[in-house]
């Protein structure tokens, strides 16, 4: 059975706080800045932090290796 991509429900752009412009660089930033207080073991609060981190890393996922692909999903225009 082949595994098929599927673009994360949220939107990656505001949950990482970038613009649909943002350069890779820029991307890795903002996903690093944001993973150091959603990593479940910084995250001391019940509940929080682990369900972040995977929405985090599926959108860095998605964002730095297929951003075009998301982009399309989303309808995405004037990316970089």
């Amino acid at each position: 059975r082949r595994f098929t991509w599927q673009a994360p429900k949220v939107d990656c752009y505001a949950l990482l706080g970038i613009s649909e412009s943002a350069s890779v660089e820029d991307i890795r930033k903002a996903y690093l800045q944001r993973a150091k207080s959603a990593h479940p073991d910084v995250s001391f609060a019940v509940g929080s932090g682990s369900g972040d981190m995977v929405q985090l890393n599926l959108c860095y996922e998605a964002l730095t290796q297929k951003r075009k692909e998301y982009d399309a999903a989303k309808g995405v225009t004037g990316q970089k």
